[in-house]
């Protein structure tokens, strides 16, 4: 026969003693709720307009209102700007549609056309495709 050693029950302290004590147990529970909370922050911030790109679609005129530069890409030799253009368009519903688009390359102009692309349904999530025909034969993404 094995000599096992009685069961015992162990108080509440003790149990959070084993789990919260030590250095190391204390280093994991640090990042993992660090890392909980840069998740919290984070998230709400992702573009998931991916979701709705394959659904129908409704595409309509728009114009631009405003450019930006955001930001620049690249190394000191080789920067692009980011340019945030604003633009507006009115929908088949005659719904007006606003927001904003990030186009890297060539800067697009106020006032220019701009075709925009909103998911049936799904206004909140309008983008605009590309910008003016004259900047379509430019860039070559139309």
């Amino acid at each position: 026969m094995e000599d096992k050693p009685p069961k015992r029950k162990l108080s509440a302290g003790t149990w959070i003693n084993l789990l919260f004590g030590g250095w190391l147990s204390w280093t994991g529970w640090t990042l993992l709720l660090g890392g909980l909370i840069l998740n919290t922050l984070l998230i709400p911030k992702i573009d998931l307009t991916f979701m709705h790109a394959n659904r129908e679609a409704i595409a309509v005129m728009g114009y631009i209102l405003d450019v930006k530069v955001v930001y620049y890409l690249g190394k000191k030799r080789n920067k692009k700007a980011v340019y945030a253009t604003e633009w507006y368009a009115i929908s088949e519903s005659g719904k007006r549609l606003e927001g904003t688009s990030y186009i890297k390359g060539e800067q697009p102009r106020r006032g220019d056309d701009v075709r925009i692309v909103a998911p049936l349904g799904h206004d909140e999530n309008a983008r605009s495709r590309a910008v003016s025909p004259g900047h379509c034969r430019r860039v070559g993404w139309c």
